[in-house]
């Protein structure tokens, strides 16, 4: 595994013929990764802090990340390198230190919580590893519910969650309790709820950590599936799993609060 860091350096070979050019360049002396297409998330010199005095953690450090629309990133390290923190940042769940974030031609940083809430219902889908399903609650429902807050037309949104739910694979489960599905299936209903409202960015916080390896398989696969057919949605996964591979994603690599790109 080669990491390829700062001074200028421009990285061709697979990464640049899957996904076209990606620049590394250093502002400050800080890392920077730009995927060189129109119309890009952006983050600019992204910090994100918790704590003072001595109890200070530096959570993310000056990030610089820009990406094209339709883009799958594989982002990986350890246990603690801020990697829940950059997904928790994109979605607009917590506000950076400092730098500014631009989403689907949306500054987030300048938003206000109302128009947070609206930006997370309209344009995210975030995909937890612990499901967050309502309990005792059908599988319909589950999906139903940011159609609610969307402010979805009754009939519309419940065709549109049995539609979800059958694309996922759980034709057969529509009327079934969360509490009575398995783990996978259980994280079927997560993804149906993240992709109902159609957004243009998926982020999933290690979306298999809760399965065994066999519906991991089924569950990243879905992800890959899903993403290559729709075409214009990005996906950030997050992985603790240093050696998972997923055709077509960038790798990054994520530790002390710095991005990296990684190349084999």
């Amino acid at each position: 595994m080669k990491f390829f860091d700062v001074h200028g350096v421009c990285v061709g070979g697979g990464i640049s013929n899957r996904l076209g050019a990606v620049r590394l360049h250093s502002v400050g002396g800080l890392s920077t990764i730009a995927l060189l297409m129109s119309d890009p998330i952006e983050l600019k010199k992204v910090s994100r802090v918790f704590g003072k005095g001595p109890s200070t953690v530096q959570a993310l450090l000056d990030v610089n990340l820009e990406v094209s629309p339709g883009t799958f990133l594989l982002i990986k390290g350890p246990s603690g390198s801020g990697k829940t923190t950059l997904l928790n940042l994109l979605s607009g769940l917590d506000r950076p230190t400092s730098g500014v974030i631009r989403v689907a031609g949306k500054v987030i940083t300048d938003l206000g919580d109302r128009e947070l809430s609206r930006f997370r219902n309209q344009e995210v889908g975030y995909v937890f590893q612990s499901f967050y399903l309502e309990p005792n609650t059908s599988a319909r429902d589950n999906v139903v519910l940011p159609m609610i807050f969307g402010e979805v037309p009754r009939r519309e949104r419940l065709d549109r969650a049995e539609s979800m739910l059958e694309r996922v694979g759980l034709k057969e489960k529509i009327h079934a309790s969360s509490a009575n599905l398995s783990a996978g299936q259980k994280q079927r209903v997560a993804l149906a709820r993240a992709l109902v409202n159609e957004p243009s960015v998926i982020l999933a916080d290690e979306p298999t950590a809760n399965l065994d390896s066999r519906t991991s398989g089924e569950i990243l696969d879905l992800i890959q599936e899903i993403h290559a057919r729709d075409g214009r949605t990005s996906v950030f996964l997050v992985t603790h799993e240093k050696d998972l591979r997923i055709s077509g994603a960038l790798d990054l690599w994520m530790e002390d609060g710095k991005l990296r790109v990684v190349s084999d």
